[in-house]
């Protein structure tokens, strides 16, 4: 028999995986993070100093309605 393997074979060997350990999975979590934040950090600040107005201005026109009814 020939032991040899076929070039298109998958390698049998257990220690050799071609998959991302969970450590490197969690250090691209991280670089994805850091590449979000200086893409879009300045416009989430944006969007979030608009919804604390609008939700200022709300409570105060709630505050000026509670009178009426």
């Amino acid at each position: 028999m020939n032991n040899t393997r076929k070039s298109n074979e998958p390698d049998p060997s257990p220690h050799k995986t071609d998959a991302p350990s969970i450590g490197d999975d969690m250090a691209d979590v991280g670089s994805m993070d850091k590449i979000r934040d200086i893409l879009f950090g300045h416009q989430a600040k944006d969007y979030e100093k608009r919804f604390l107005k609008m939700e200022n201005h709300l409570a105060d026109l709630q505050k000026k309605k509670a009178p009426l009814i």
